[in-house]
């Protein structure tokens, strides 16, 4: 520490201690803090304690505790800027929001944790997990006289941590308002429903007291659905009113313009035996509701739906298509136009409705009603919210992912072929970068015929055609006496950084540990890196760590991974471990922490990104273990972690805490120097490491914006959760000029292959946009005729490259005549035609009449024919008609015609 000191003696000057600014003063308590030596548990700086569980971790729970402490102004700030411009939240805000109280201090401290066993026994720790303690013994002298449970669900409060509940299979549920030390019984009773289970809880997002639970009715009838009633509560569960009866889901409306009153749920329009569903919001706990799906909607919207999708701001609708056959129904999706608390989003030249039917890609057309029914939303953004779709096929392992802008019913094709591996029900391997902002990595599962493997497919599903006709092909053959084999299906890793628009193979690692790299990547275009599991944090902008193995696909063997890591958000990476581990990130990523999957009694540490590896043994037992857990607090703010060991010679698990702060010895320094030789951290943006990785050296924005992270150097052995920093101080955004990688395709048009620089391309069974077909189809003066391309979503570039559609006029739509011509049009309203003729027939009478009399004639009749006799006879007056002629000018565009 006196080498520290002295390299960073000039840098500071010390003046009297009565004439030091504050500024001052701090930088002279960064550096005394140098002489702060963190408490050391061990020669390596890690403490290792074990707890034998008679059964296996299920879930685990971070709570506050009773030293929970919450910096009020940090609060503000991050719930500032959580709701500042977007109009949605998406999961990648709500994550930020998150991690940035956690900086705070005001989530689940790292010391209380709860965790719940396959067994439905649940164990409190307020010490990191050193011991445990049941919660039936902390209970059992409030429980009922031979009351027996099983706990389901743990529920921590986002408002305050310390509000605890864990549900359970009986009508007692369990407590706590100090973060698990204390327990009460909690029970949902009214007059006139009694006492309850209840199946679902919801803490408010923002009021601290408030809650939803879902209650599950028992019936007499076999086969009958039980009945699902809603409940709300103002003061934590010690009171209770019903909110709706046969319910199907029930959600607090999360959105930023919101009201804290706002209620969706969809429920069973003729109670609990039909399937028809209705969508409905509340801003007074039902008192009054508006009906976004069923009886009474807006005009324009379905009358019902099989199935509601509710995600955040997003919702979805799978309805029954209205056709005659009432045995035949074809499923169709749609899709919320505005956010349920009432705001609608309007469209131009569209009816507003809270859902609009959605429109699938041209070369997707219409999915399959099984389709539908596994429907599934992946992730959401403040722009956008990813879907998923299994293949025609449901056994196939593969399906596809699309995009769906808020307010726009278009639905775009954002990678098709997306694994889905066996054991992940519905579930598919496509995961966003924690911390930032429009960055994707997916595994995509290729039929390999011996085509280009990052080519797209010209069919949409085709592999669905091909694996089909190969497998009939090889049964055919198979029953002569040749033999022939299907078509293999070969797993191989992509990303993406912006949103999805384009995707690229991951890059071959640039450093092996054996100093060059494998036999299977010497041959040039084979090599690349695919990934079987990755990890990131949010606290550790850039930081990646996967597990998979270089070459030409994912081998199926797990002996064959190794563990990569990447610094600059997947651009490039290095291979750090041999052999499959299990890898956690601790606290900003100032450590990390591994366990070998084969034989997982020795741990391995890094606090130089991987650089260097330490071990330390974990278990003397010869007992054969494997791991089961690998938990950290989610915002990965602190150096604890979990490891969750099972063994075949024994049942339940060994849960081990390990505790790695002592592995640094001193606050880092200089934050808001970073970039400079005397700061500890560096100044780092995603953009950096494409400009790195290009010859040209260009300038390179992502979604438009540079964003900038303040992060810890590699290479400085020190603390940054000492310094307490958010993201809020960690991130900077300015906005750039518009290139081509910031427009993705539009309608009709897509990229043809899965690499970086691939241009949109337009279907060949679509047809083109043509100026005279869209002038013929709209009374406007002007139309959009695109170039193929249009504005990304959530992109926030300004100037530059603009892909825009560009303004085209159309010429046989402006003047007088096309007036007449639009109005006689069989598009006009036959109502508006009518009574426009009876106007134009009524000025030409009066003008007939006015001439007369002011000619000295009087008509005998007001007929038409003794009109137009009257102008023969006596013609037009020129100035007459000059006059006609400017007023006529008057409605044409510029007097020019």
């Amino acid at each position: 520490w006196l080498k520290q000191f002295w390299s960073y003696r000039q840098h500071i000057v010390f003046p009297r201690w009565g004439t030091m600014s504050p500024a001052t003063l701090l930088q002279v308590f960064h550096v005394l803090a140098l002489l702060v030596v963190v408490a050391d548990a061990g020669g390596d700086g890690i403490k290792v304690s074990s707890m034998p569980f008679a059964f296996s971790l299920r879930q685990l729970a971070w709570a506050g505790g009773k030293a929970h402490s919450c910096d009020s102004k940090c609060k503000e700030a991050c719930l500032d800027f959580d709701t500042a411009g977007p109009h949605s939240w998406g999961d990648a805000r709500i994550q930020r929001r998150d991690v940035c109280l956690a900086g705070c201090g005001c989530t689940g401290s790292y010391d209380t944790v709860l965790a719940n066993t396959d067994a439905g026994v649940v164990l409190v720790s307020t010490d990191g997990g050193k011991s445990w303690i049941a919660l039936l013994d902390k209970v059992r002298t409030a429980m009922r006289a031979g009351e027996q449970f099983r706990a389901e669900q743990i529920h921590v409060s986002h408002v305050d941590p310390t509000f605890v509940v864990v549900l359970t299979n009986t009508t007692t549920q369990w407590v706590s308002h100090d973060g698990g030390s204390n327990w009460q019984a909690l029970r949902l009773s009214t007059p006139l429903q009694g006492e309850r289970t209840i199946a679902s809880w919801q803490w408010h997002p923002t009021i601290k007291e408030w809650a939803i639970a879902e209650s599950r009715m028992p019936t007499t009838k076999r086969g009958d659905a039980p009945a699902r009633l809603a409940f709300y509560s103002k003061d934590s569960g010690n009171s209770w009113k019903l909110l709706a009866s046969s319910i199907e889901q029930c959600r607090w409306a999360e959105q930023p313009h919101d009201g804290s009153h706002s209620i969706i749920l969809s429920r069973h329009i003729d109670g609990d035996k039909s399937r028809d569903l209705e969508l409905v919001s509340s801003e007074d706990f039902m008192a009054t509701h508006t009906v976004l799906i069923g009886h009474g909607a807006i005009r324009g919207g379905p009358q019902s739906a099989e199935k509601v999708i509710i995600h955040l701001g997003s919702m979805f609708a799978i309805v029954r298509e209205a056709v005659s056959d009432a045995h035949n129904h074809q499923l169709q999706l749609w899709l919320s136009m505005g956010s349920p608390g009432g705001g609608v989003s309007a469209l131009p030249g569209v009816l507003d409705t809270h859902f609009r039917l959605a429109i699938w890609p041209a070369n997707v057309g219409q999915p399959r009603s099984r389709q539908l029914r596994h429907l599934r939303v992946l992730h959401s953004t403040e722009s956008m919210t990813l879907i998923s779709l299994p293949s025609g096929d449901p056994s196939l392992p593969w399906g596809h992912i699309f995009s769906y802008a808020p307010g726009n019913p278009e639905l775009e094709l954002v990678l098709s072929d997306v694994h889905r591996p066996e054991g992940l029900q519905d579930g598919f391997t496509v995961r966003a970068v924690s911390g930032i902002d429009g960055i994707f990595f997916a595994n995509r599962a290729i039929l390999d015929r011996g085509q280009d493997l990052d080519s797209i497919e010209s069919q949409f599903d085709g592999q669905a055609l091909d694996a089909e006709e190969g497998e009939r092909a090889a049964e055919e053959a198979n029953s002569g006496e040749a033999s022939v084999t299907a078509p293999r299906v070969v797993i191989r890793t992509y990303f993406s950084m912006n949103l999805g628009l384009a995707w690229q193979p991951l890059a071959a690692p640039a450093q092996w540990l054996a100093g060059k790299p494998p036999s299977g990547c010497t041959k040039a275009g084979s090599c690349r890196l695919h990934l079987a599991q990755w990890t990131s944090a949010a606290s550790a902008p850039g930081l990646i760590v996967g597990v998979g193995n270089a070459g030409l696909r994912l081998s199926e063997e797990p002996e064959h991974h190794s563990v990569f890591i990447s610094r600059n958000a997947g651009v490039d990476w290095k291979q750090v471990l041999e052999g499959p581990h299990t890898v956690a990130i601790l606290s900003h990523g100032d450590t990390l922490v591994a366990v070998p999957a084969k034989v997982p009694t020795t741990l391995l540490y890094s606090t130089d990104s991987g650089g260097v590896w330490r071990t330390k043994a974990l278990t003397e037992s010869k007992a054969t273990f494997t791991v089961s857990g690998f938990f950290t607090h989610p915002a990965h703010l602190d150096y604890q972690a979990l490891l969750a060991l099972s063994s075949e010679d024994a049942t339940g698990a060994t849960v081990l805490t390990l505790n790695a702060s002592g592995l640094l010895k001193r606050s880092c320094m200089f934050p808001e120097e970073a970039g400079s030789e005397m700061s500890d951290f560096e100044k780092w943006s995603p953009a950096d490491a494409l400009e790195d990785a290009q010859a040209s050296k260009r300038p390179v924005c992502l979604l438009g914006t540079r964003t900038y992270y303040i992060r810890r150097k590699a290479e400085k052995a020190c603390q940054t959760g000492l310094l307490r920093l958010s993201p809020l101080d960690l991130r900077k955004d300015e906005p750039c000029r518009c290139t081509k990688t910031d427009w993705g395709c539009d309608i009709g048009f897509s990229r043809n292959v899965y690499t970086a620089g691939a241009n949109c391309e337009a279907f060949d069974s679509t047809p083109q946009p043509n100026l005279t077909q869209l002038c013929a189809g709209t009374a406007s003066s002007h139309v959009q005729l695109t170039r193929g391309y249009r504005r990304a979503p959530g992109n926030r570039c300004k100037g530059g490259v603009d892909l825009a559609p560009t303004t085209q006029l159309c010429p046989g739509n402006v003047g007088l005549a096309a007036a007449f011509r639009h109005l006689f049009s069989f598009r006009a309203n036959k109502w508006r035609v009518c009574i426009m003729l009876c106007f134009v027939f009524a000025l030409v009478a009066h003008w007939c009449r006015t001439r007369g009399e002011g000619l000295g004639h009087s008509s005998n009749d007001g007929s038409l024919a003794s009109a137009m006799h009257r102008i023969k006879k006596y013609g037009v007056d020129k100035k007459s008609l000059s006059d006609d002629e400017d007023e006529e000018r008057e409605f044409l565009i510029n007097g020019n015609y």
